[in-house]
């Protein structure tokens, strides 16, 4: 992908596990319809499956019946939940009922001025990470596929890379119904993303909002001009994690967590900018940031607290 000379832009909202299909999911939808994005990247837990049993999908697409009726296209990778009962059959009706849509379980885009990468880390197999898969460059495993990728995308203005799970070091991880995070995930996916100056992780699996400062997972520090930020959104699901607030009370990487609402991401892109708002279903913004890239891939921050952010109910909490 090469750069453009003239600014590119480029609308897309993000927001993950969407899997209790009530009229929540159809507010949602219309939020996000309403954002008119050119996509919506999903990072994981479309559904709680059941093996081959339609039902769940079936109940799913009614409830976002106004994306779809719009044309706005999904660019979802698994989660845990949709790989739910037989996970065989589970994992055939996912690529079924996603075809329109997605080329597998992972794959990459283009949508300029961006590169994005979803990764499938959910982990019902041995190790994703190493599984091989028959691709068309040949059979590999998504970790070699991955870096492939990461090497032939460097020229894009922005990269992203979304996938299900988070990893066990930058993100909250005490609420016990949503279990540990992945490990493998903290140790290949983050610093070799963070390696290749990818600007943004998107992740979902706990259900609220987190978004650490820019860091270096390799030696685990701040850094905002070349570090990597880590976004949480499992702003699609009204089953509130973690059920006690208290057990959000942010770490030294965290910038912003708000639990206890319903939410999603809505990014704006030129070739040198990217803006983002963070908004409940509400319609209020909670969270805002703007980057500004430079040639040499450094970055500008605007909207890194001095001290984290943290909201309940969208009220602010002291800790």
């Amino acid at each position: 992908m090469e750069n453009t000379p003239n600014p590119t832009e480029l609308n897309f909202c993000v927001v993950a596990d969407w899997q209790i299909p009530d009229d929540n999911l159809t507010h949602l939808a219309e939020h996000l319809v309403a954002e008119n994005p050119e996509f919506v990247v999903i990072p994981g837990d479309l559904v709680m499956a059941k093996g081959a049993d339609p039902a769940p999908w079936d109940a799913f697409f009614e409830r976002i019946r106004p994306l779809t009726e719009a044309g706005i296209p999904l660019r979802p990778i698994p989660g845990n939940h949709d790989f739910d009962g037989d996970f065989d059959a589970a994992r055939k009706q996912w690529l079924e009922r996603l075809e329109q849509y997605v080329p597998g379980f992972f794959y990459s885009f283009d949508a300029a001025p961006a590169h994005f990468i979803g990764l499938c880390v959910t982990p019902l197999s041995y190790s994703v990470l190493n599984e091989e898969f028959d691709l068309p460059e040949g059979r590999m495993s998504q970790l070699e596929w991955f870096t492939r990728d990461l090497e032939r995308s460097r020229n894009a203005p922005w990269r992203f890379v979304y996938h299900h799970e988070p990893g066990t070091a930058f993100c909250r991880l005490d609420a016990p119904n949503d279990g540990p995070g992945l490990p493998e995930i903290s140790e290949c996916v983050e610093p070799l993303a963070w390696r290749e100056g990818i600007d943004l992780v998107f992740r979902g699996h706990q259900h609220f909002y987190e978004r650490t400062y820019p860091v270096n997972p390799v030696s685990r520090v701040r850094d905002d001009s070349r570090g990597t930020a880590f976004i949480t959104l499992g702003g699609g699901c009204n089953a509130y994690r973690p059920v006690d607030a208290e057990d959000a009370v942010p770490q030294w990487f965290d910038a912003v967590i708000a639990v206890h609402q319903m939410h999603y991401l809505k990014i704006k892109l030129t070739d040198e900018t990217l803006t983002a708002e963070a908004k409940n279903l509400a319609g209020e913004i909670f969270d805002r940031f703007t980057i500004r890239k430079h040639p040499d891939g450094s970055r500008d921050w605007e909207g890194l607290p001095p001290a984290p952010i943290f909201l309940v109910n969208n009220q602010p909490q002291s800790y």
